[in-house]
């Protein structure tokens, strides 16, 4: 048989899921050269970036278990299948994982006998432990942007508030529940910078439509995918387990039945909490990393650009500014 151009072969393989072209990495050196080339990393952060997912971090007595499933492509679907990627064990001391760009960072991550700051790849399973600087008894580590003085004292309610990417604009969502008749509501309510240089906000306050399982369970808001739907995500794991993908603009709600956590995670005393991100991508870009306890092949680790880590002093108590 006549070769295969190298580029057809760098276009089959930027189709495949990242743990895959983890794997024919190991294959022979051809192969290694070619899909660790900055030519094929590019390509195939590209074609991630036109499919994205949800992301799942699953947590259960200190074991973290990450899945990640396509988002809805139309608002007919009803279901999705769980791919699996990778796990660890590991005791958050404090704060929980953020999420920016394929990367987790964990403030505070007892690995070994010391807890400090881990930036993880869900995807591949490879991390990085950052230096863990002197710092404040009550200050907070994040992976993300700093916020702080965007909201000033501008938006009336702030707890539980997340911040979002809401069609190019930075917004903050919560919600609560409210009563119609004898019936309990989910109230969503958004912020929306409209004017960055003068610090505008409009708020929506948005009555979720009915819907039984919703109303009645814990939830928590993952994010805004790129077609504008607020993304609601089971703070459980459970059988069922369920996503709601709610339009503010035709004031629907999708509900998608989340499948494969696997029997012990479904099952009611093993329930593990769950942290959901959209617009999930798989970015192969390689940085020297350590490999997680887990069956991925330690060949790549995604290389975070761009980002910051903001540790930011809370005032005590009784301190004055």
């Amino acid at each position: 048989m006549e070769p295969i151009p190298n580029d057809l072969i760098l276009e089959i393989f930027s189709r495949l899921p990242a743990k895959s072209v983890i794997g024919f990495r190991t294959l022979s050196k051809h192969w290694a050269s070619m899909l660790r080339s900055p030519v094929f990393t590019e390509l195939f952060l590209t074609r991630s970036s036109n499919r994205p997912r949800l992301l799942f971090a699953a947590e259960r007595n200190g074991e973290w278990l990450f899945f990640s499933s396509p988002q809805p492509q139309n608002r007919y679907e009803k279901s999705s299948h769980l791919d699996y990627h990778t796990k660890f064990s590991g005791d958050v001391s404090r704060f929980i994982c953020s999420y920016v760009s394929g990367l987790l960072c964990f403030p505070d991550l007892w690995l070994s006998k010391d807890a400090s700051p881990v930036i993880c790849n869900p995807t591949t399973g490879m991390y990085e432990s950052l230096p863990d600087l002197m710092r404040y008894k009550n200050a907070r580590g994040f992976l993300g942007f700093d916020p702080i003085g965007c909201f000033n004292d501008q938006l009336d309610d702030t707890s539980g508030l997340i911040l979002v990417n809401y069609e190019g604009k930075l917004s903050g969502i919560n919600w609560k529940y409210g009563q119609a008749g004898e019936r309990r509501t989910v109230e969503l309510r958004m912020w929306v910078l409209e004017d960055a240089e003068k610090h505008e906000w409009v708020k929506y306050v948005y009555t979720l439509p009915e819907n039984e399982v919703l109303d009645s369970c814990d939830f928590s808001v993952a994010g805004v995918t790129t077609r504008g739907d607020i993304v609601l995500c089971m703070k459980y794991t459970c059988k069922p387990f369920y996503v709601f993908y709610f339009n503010p603009e035709r004031n629907t709600l999708q509900s998608v039945e989340i499948q494969d956590f696997g029997a012990n995670l479904e099952a009611v005393e093993n329930c593990g909490r769950v942290y959901a991100f959209v617009n999930h991508v798989e970015d192969l870009r390689v940085n020297k990393g350590k490999q997680l306890k887990s069956s991925i092949s330690a060949h790549a680790v995604t290389k975070y650009r761009s980002l910051i880590i903001i540790t930011k002093r809370l005032k005590p108590k009784g301190e004055k500014k």
